[in-house]
């Protein structure tokens, strides 16, 4: 039998060889444009974040500088034409030494405390040195407003901690004049807040008509303004709490308040603004505790020009300065002074005697007052040469 096999027939496969090689290339390329778009894209992001870096680390080094400006009352110092009572100015700038590499201009600038929408208009300079220094023929200014911060802190039950903040307004009457309250308010740095419970309430909390009054929380000056509005004839004279009179001036309404801390901070003391707003007295409609400064600082750092955006870091800062009046504010402060050095020769005029120690009593600090800081000045006596 013949038997036939068929023969076998070898397949051409050198062209899938390519095709899997034209794969591979695309594959590659295409790994190759994202590894690279990649990289580029890290390259552009480290330089923004590394110039954003030095910017905000200008800007930082702008606003302690502006801190240190102001804690040692240099401002007056960098600008001569610096007031604390110019409450309209935009602003004063310097620039500090480059940083990073970066320019930086530092602005200050001094916040009025009063909401506008109970004082719509600002005073110029000149106008808050009256209202808070005062002028002819009066030697004081006749509305004043102090406010200070009960030590020590209050811890509650829950644990959480509180402060007294006590406000005096002091009013020196003129004979027929009707001055009437509209408005107290207290203004408290970011991070602190008004607070009242059933105990620990403000002392204008409850009174009768026309003495009671409305509570209003008002956004201002990087914080909040807590505000009590009373009614036109809530006079001052007649005025729950006021001591003194026509018949013995001034006239002062004392005001308890509590507010919070940051619980994180508990022990941090504000430096907290109150004002006062009146009516029937157009030379007295408002005045304000021109103890405490509410400065706000910006820093912008940036790379040619002041218009690059640049990095701009703005802060609130409060500087507190006892203002010059023409006479001492009531309970501000009281003095008693002291030698260690007598001069025991009446012929000589100078103070021979050194002694070893010696004291002195305060006798008219009034009972219900606090003491809030106690200050040690001396001065010293250069001994002359025995030649002259």
């Amino acid at each position: 039998m013949l038997m036939i096999t068929p023969k076998k027939t070898k397949l051409k496969e050198s062209g899938q060889a390519l095709v899997v090689v034209l794969v591979l290339l695309v594959i590659v390329s295409l790994l190759i444009t994202a590894v690279l778009g990649f990289a580029s894209t890290g390259t552009k992001t480290g330089r923004t974040y590394n110039k954003k870096s030095a910017e905000l680390y200008a800007a930082d080094a702008g606003i302690q500088d502006a801190s240190w400006q102001i804690r040692n009352q240099n401002l007056i110092k960098t600008f001569p034409t610096y007031s604390r009572y110019n409450f309209g100015s935009p602003g004063w700038t310097y620039t500090i030494p480059p940083v990073n590499g970066e320019t930086t201009d530092v602005t200050v600038q001094n916040m009025w405390m009063i909401p506008s929408n109970y004082v719509s208009i600002i005073p110029n300079q000149s106008q808050a040195q009256q209202i808070i220094i005062g002028i002819a023929p009066a030697i004081y200014s006749r509305l004043q407003v102090a406010g200070k911060t009960v030590m020590p802190v209050i811890t509650l039950a829950n644990g959480t901690q509180i402060y007294e903040y006590d406000v005096q307004i002091t009013y020196y009457p003129n004979a027929g004049e009707n001055l009437a309250i509209s408005n107290i308010g207290l203004w408290l740095p970011p991070g602190y807040n008004y607070y009242a419970d059933s105990t620990h309430r403000c002392s204008l909390t409850g009174l009768s008509s026309p003495y009671n009054s409305s509570l209003t929380t008002v956004p201002w000056s990087g914080s909040n303004t807590t505000v009590w509005t009373f009614s036109r004839t809530a006079t001052f004279s007649s005025f729950p709490g006021v001591t003194g009179g026509l018949a013995s001036p001034p006239e002062t309404l004392e005001v308890k308040t509590y507010f919070e801390p940051p619980q994180d901070q508990p022990s941090l003391e504000p430096d907290a603004v109150a004002w006062v707003k009146t009516s029937g007295s157009a030379s007295l409609s408002y005045a304000w505790d021109a103890t405490t400064t509410v400065i706000k600082t910006s820093a912008h750092a940036y790379t040619g020009t002041s218009t690059n955006p640049g990095t701009v870091i703005d802060s609130i800062m409060t500087h507190s300065e006892i203002p010059q009046l023409q006479t001492a504010q009531s309970g501000d402060y009281l003095a008693v002074g002291k030698t260690l050095m007598l001069g025991v020769d009446p012929r000589s005029n100078q103070r021979e005697l050194l002694l070893n120690d010696s004291n002195s009593t305060l006798n008219s600090v009034p009972d219900n007052a606090t003491v809030a800081l106690a200050y040690l000045y001396w001065s010293g006596w250069l001994k002359q040469p025995l030649t002259g």
